[in-house]
């Protein structure tokens, strides 16, 4: 549906990504992204309209980050996205920029053509993390802090 990578793929690819940045002391950033209130958007208009947001989503994703970040449908509403060699600022610079381009997007189909996003940042090295599922973890801990804290936001970690 997205072209993207599915989580088995993404999983595979994050631990050998995280290894490298242990071995070689480089940052590694993750970006955790939910679609606010997609179910909703399922609900009034259809899984039709829902899977055309999913699809226009992924692409925007794609458009905003470079060739060698890894880009992955985490799964239903939730995307996720790895920036090898990508400190902290960085990668809220990216989630900034990514926020920004969603914002600014017509979705066909929706009555008032808009969808927003919450995304959760997370990098390594990190005291706390210590691996690419703790990565993970926290990059979606932030992300669930951003959708509590009012969605259409980002929240790092």
């Amino acid at each position: 549906l997205t072209e993207l990578f599915n989580r088995r793929r993404f999983e595979t690819v994050l631990e050998k990504e995280f290894k490298r940045t242990d071995r070689y002391h480089t940052p590694l950033s993750c970006l955790m992204i939910d679609i606010d209130h997609f179910k909703k958007i399922n609900d009034k208009y259809g899984h039709h309209v829902g899977d055309a947001v999913l699809q226009d989503i992924a692409r925007i994703i794609k458009n905003n980050f470079r060739e060698i970040d890894i880009i992955s449908r985490w799964g239903g509403e939730e995307f996720v996205v790895l920036l090898p060699q990508t400190d902290r600022a960085a990668a809220l610079k990216s989630a900034k920029r990514l926020l920004q381009s969603i914002s600014i997007f017509q979705f066909p189909g929706l009555k008032d053509k808009k969808v927003t996003i919450s995304i959760g940042v997370a990098s390594a090295p990190s005291t706390n993390i210590s691996s690419g599922e703790t990565l993970i973890n926290s990059s979606d801990l932030a992300m669930y802090e951003a959708k509590k804290n009012g969605r259409n936001r980002i929240e790092v970690v």
